[in-house]
């Protein structure tokens, strides 16, 4: 009888685990399908007006000639200046983007 009784939550306990969902396995962070050295990168930015400013939202261009560029398969482009600041830009607002 006792052994029975060890087989059956021996097997419970196997059951159990067999039924569990599997660790869910963390998604490795996207590629980059081009990276290089900016020759010259202009993009389009939007500009929020000041608290208290009637306009309406416009856009400025912004020029990059030196720094890096990382572009990734989802269309998002890394613009990296000198200093370390990064810009997170769309491949759609780029007029002219090259690089090396």
């Amino acid at each position: 009888m006792r052994f029975h009784i060890i087989a059956c939550c021996l097997l419970s306990g196997i059951l159990l685990t067999a039924c569990t969902r599997p660790p869910e396995s963390k998604s490795q962070p996207p590629l980059p399908i081009a990276s290089g050295e900016i020759i010259r990168a202009v993009w389009e930015e939007s500009v929020v007006p000041a608290s208290g400013i009637l306009t309406s939202y416009g856009y400025k261009a912004r020029t990059v000639t030196e720094g890096h560029v990382v572009i990734y398969d989802g269309g998002t482009v890394i613009i990296t200046d000198p200093d370390g600041t990064k810009h997170g830009v769309r491949i759609s607002n780029c007029i002219e983007l090259s690089f090396r």
